[in-house]
């Protein structure tokens, strides 16, 4: 029977959005049946959970790869606007029969999707960003990216990672290094496969102060690994409570390069702070579990003497 009213089926994808099943709506730019325009204002209008984010997300290029060609240059395939487990993609040059007018890139837009991670948003693990304010100094506030893991969220270790040299961004690590997602030449996204909250809840941290978009007072300014230790032991403080699902989760510090002087630094801090809770039982221990470091600056002066 032809309708032509679709009711029913926007009530039905609400409620498969809302249960978090991964939609994809892909439509050529040249259909002059079920155009663009009008594909883009029905999922515009559907209303579930995440309505508001969905609609004010930014509609990025995205490039595709031809599979039976791999070493072939990235196709400029289009336009996508993706939040939580919804994609809306636009084809360029098609028209009603995608798969027939664009092949290479139908298929590699459908194997994304197919992904275990849909791979438009990097995933489908949860995240989030913020500041949290340090107990222990004046007005200093720590920002950081945190991805839970795409395993076992409510069971899976807790990780901190520390770039290093002084000064230098956590979130190139976030987004180049150990990352959640691939960047593509066009800046489009992609799934990494590789990214290490796979099997971990990660948390990527700027820090010391003045890093990135860590912020504080000048009377905050930090000086040496002491300082580095006490305050990442106060940021962990402020993130348990911010996140209590996590108190008490096997907790492992990581970092690379100057990371040699961070990570100790932070693990001793953090193993000499448990010992001191378990007389005062002030501040929640933290479940110090190991430390990582990655080509660290450890110790210059026996480094130096080998090279």
């Amino acid at each position: 029977m032809r309708r032509l009213l679709s009711e029913n089926e926007t009530t039905c994808a609400v409620n498969l959005l809302n249960d978090d099943v991964r939609v994809l709506i892909y439509v050529g730019d040249a259909d002059t049946v079920c155009n663009w325009a009008g594909n883009k204002a029905w999922v515009d209008a559907l209303d579930w959970k995440c309505k508001d984010a969905f609609n004010t997300a930014e509609e990025n290029s995205f490039a595709a790869q031809d599979l039976l060609n791999p070493t072939a240059a990235l196709t400029d395939a289009g336009l996508v606007r993706a939040f939580d487990n919804l994609a809306l993609v636009g084809i360029s040059n098609a028209g009603h029969m995608v798969p027939t007018h664009q092949p290479a890139v139908s298929l590699d837009l459908i194997n994304s999707a197919l992904a275990p991670n849909g791979s438009f948003v990097c995933g489908v693990s949860n995240n989030t960003a913020g500041y949290i304010k340090l107990a222990n100094k004046e007005d200093d506030h720590y920002f950081y990216w945190f991805y839970q893991s795409r395993s076992n969220p409510e069971t899976d270790p807790l990780v901190l990672w520390l770039t290093g040299w002084p000064g230098s961004s956590s979130m190139f690590a976030l987004l180049s290094e150990n990352k959640p997602c691939s960047i593509r030449p066009d800046l489009s996204t992609t799934f990494n496969a590789y990214a290490w909250n796979s099997n971990a809840n990660v948390i990527w941290l700027e820090q010391p102060t003045g890093v990135g978009f860590s912020f504080g007072a000048p009377a905050d300014k930090d000086y040496n690994e002491t300082n580095v230790g006490e305050n990442i032991y106060w940021y962990l403080q402020g993130f348990l409570q911010t996140y209590p699902q996590y108190q008490g989760r096997e907790f492992f510090v990581t970092g690379e390069r100057y990371g040699g002087y961070y990570v100790p630094a932070a693990a001793h801090y953090i193993w000499s702070m448990n010992k001191a809770s378990q007389l005062d039982d002030k501040n929640p221990i933290i479940n110090l579990q190991g430390m990582a470091i990655g080509n660290g600056l450890t110790n210059p002066v026996i480094q130096a003497s080998i090279n």
